[in-house]
């Protein structure tokens, strides 16, 4: 979903009956399209609060917000269109100036639905699955600084998490595991339709699935827009075999947040999952539960190995990407003022401030 941010330099600001205990509050949320909080005239602490309000518009035009950005109609922009990147790090540098990338805490993967019965008890083809895939072109689709290729669960940022490569591209190996192993041979996936990015990444994952032996007729795309596709994924039942463009971005800096919330079967629930994949073997789920009991180095060491063994032995998912967020500013922001939070992954707002 896009995310931006217009900074309300003066405004006359009214409270409202929501509670709020620290310098703002939320004046508005419209679902999906706009977000707004307003300083708060009761806060008296000392945590920053330079603007009088912010307002954050949801699922907007790429190319638009790019240029209402650059025309200093909107102050904070991270969704911007790929192909705008290599000029923008020209103009302005890599976090000098207007133009930023941080990394984010989050894992771009293609969950397999092991509720189904192509995935189902079919270990050898999700390890296919992983081989085939070629994760450098579908990181490229978003463009330059987007994040890098990545092959298991937990990334640089999680406690415990492995440099290690699992399954470089090998099509003849990805052919080899899924011969015999495709079952009727037709597969459902679900894939993100908005903006430009997400149908490219649908597209290649198609092709890799044509090149390890699903006919083009037996692939049954479907679309959803925006952050839908994690609704539809998040029932129990529904029809996906795969989802395409998904990924998990953690609340909190543990481990647990990463294995546990997503591969751990006793937590699966009629609707709202995000164990997209639906993996629920005894054997694992024990060993999850274990390891959230453990405290100091033992515990981000058992849950590295686990999280490599795991991907190596059961494939739930298709690990594809890291993640950076690229930001444009307007020209109206003070690039003095920019603090980035690695707790909250995004800047700020109360100490921004405009010049």
């Amino acid at each position: 979903q896009h995310h931006v941010r217009r900074v309300i330099e003066n405004e006359t600001v009214k409270g409202n009956n929501l509670p709020s205990a620290g310098p703002y509050y939320y004046s508005r949320n419209d679902v999906n399209s706009l977000t707004s909080i307003r300083r708060n005239p009761n806060y008296k602490g000392s945590r920053p609060h330079n603007l009088s309000g912010l307002d954050v518009l949801w699922n907007q035009n790429e190319a638009t917000l790019f240029n209402e950005t650059k025309a200093g109609n909107v102050d904070e922009n991270n969704t911007l269109p790929p192909d705008q990147i290599s000029g923008l790090k020209k103009s302005y540098g890599i976090n000098k100036s207007r133009f930023y990338v941080e990394p984010q805490n989050c894992t771009g993967y293609l969950p397999m639905n092991m509720s189904r019965s192509l995935f189902k008890g079919n270990t050898k083809l999700r390890q296919a699955v992983n081989y085939a895939i070629q994760r450098p072109p579908y990181v490229g689709q978003a463009g330059p600084l987007a994040g890098a290729p990545w092959t298991h669960i937990m990334n640089p940022n999680v406690p415990g998490w492995q440099n290690q490569v699992l399954y470089k591209y090998n099509l003849s190996k990805a052919k080899s595991l899924a011969k015999g192993n495709l079952r009727d041979g037709k597969i459902t996936v679900y894939y993100r339709s908005s903006g430009s990015v997400n149908p490219a990444q649908a597209q290649i994952v198609k092709n890799d699935l044509q090149a390890i032996g699903f006919q083009p007729g037996n692939i049954t795309m479907k679309g959803f827009s925006g952050g839908n596709i994690y609704t539809a994924m998040g029932v129990r039942g529904n029809d996906a075999d795969m989802g395409v463009s998904m990924g998990w971005c953690s609340d909190y800096p543990d481990p647990y947040d990463w294995l546990n919330i997503l591969l751990y079967g006793p937590g699966i629930q009629a609707d709202n999952n995000v164990n997209y994949s639906y993996m629920n073997i005894p054997k694992w789920n024990s060993k999850l539960a274990q390891a959230a009991k453990m405290v100091g180095p033992n515990r981000y060491k058992t849950y590295g190995n686990l999280d490599i063994t795991i991907m190596q032995q059961v494939a739930p998912v298709a690990a594809t990407r890291t993640y950076n967020t690229r930001y444009f500013f307007s020209g109206r922001v003070n690039p003095k003022s920019l603090v980035f939070s690695k707790t909250y992954a995004d800047f700020s707002i109360g100490a921004m401030a405009l010049k």
